[in-house]
């Protein structure tokens, strides 16, 4: 499964926080773009958000978000 560097903002921004700066989500976004492994999709994420800190707030919430929508449980909807 992929996600977008759209719903990653979005989901922070429903989590409470805002964005900051974007310049490492758009590497993360590319490396996930050109990768099929969803944990190295995840992992470029994660440090993206926990290290770099383009968030205002909900870094963590975020990181939370986004690896269990790239290797969590699958939705049974």
């Amino acid at each position: 499964m992929k996600i977008t560097l759209k719903e990653v903002i979005e989901a922070n921004k429903k989590l409470g926080g805002s964005l900051l700066s974007d310049s490492s989500l758009n590497f993360a976004e590319s490396v996930c773009k050109n990768t099929k492994s969803g944990y190295k999709c995840a992992a470029v994420l994660v440090r993206a958000i926990l290290v770099d800190r383009p968030f205002s707030d909900a870094s963590k919430r975020t990181t939370v978000y986004v690896i269990a929508k790239l290797i969590g449980k699958k939705n049974k909807n």
